[in-house]
């Protein structure tokens, strides 16, 4: 007597239900890949949209004189009247900016600028030694201006500029990307 063998063909089910886990598993990590690819790209994002505020707010303050017509600087920060609620539209000279701080983010005429809620923007002016750059309690004929962007991440970009008393244009200072960029406007 013989026995017939039995010839099986597909899969079982044992094998169709570890099949199904394993490429479970895997869509799992893949689509745990794309969320952080996708969390670092709005990351991304909003450290240039901060960099562009910044450098807003930056070609707003070097198109100011570098102090009060007709008056010499004691004190940092806009003088009486210029500051009236958020707007900065009496504004005349870059130490006005100083201690400014905005959120969200608003324009010079006080208005909030659109999708920035949950954004910050400072600024902040120090007279500083010309050749140090290390800040100063009195009058130097240079104060160094600093605007920070803050994302609603937390993560902050920031800008300096140098305005040098009597002189034709600012210099800008760029620390943007790590690296130390000096140039004349």
């Amino acid at each position: 007597m013989t026995t017939a063998r039995r010839v099986r063909f597909g899969f079982s089910l044992v094998e169709t239900v570890i099949s199904a886990l394993i490429v479970g598993v895997a869509l799992v990590a893949a689509l745990n890949t794309l969320g952080g690819v996708e969390a670092a790209r709005v990351r991304s994002v909003d450290r240039v949209r901060a960099g562009l505020l910044a450098d807003g707010l930056i070609a707003e303050i070097c198109g100011q004189a570098y102090e009060e017509s007709g008056t010499t600087t004691l004190v940092l920060g806009p003088e009486a009247g210029e500051k009236i609620g958020t707007s900065r539209a009496a504004f005349d000279d870059v130490d006005d900016y100083n201690g400014l701080n905005d959120k969200p983010p608003c324009g010079r005429d006080g208005s909030a600028m659109g999708d920035y809620s949950g954004w910050r923007i400072q600024a902040a002016a120090a007279w500083v030694n010309p050749v140090s750059l290390n800040n100063s309690l009195t009058e130097t004929g240079y104060k160094l201006i600093t605007v920070t962007v803050t994302t609603p991440a937390g993560e902050s970009v920031s800008r300096l500029t140098l305005s040098a008393k009597g002189a034709s244009g600012l210099i800008k200072i760029d620390l943007g990307g790590g690296k130390l960029v000096i140039s004349a406007l």
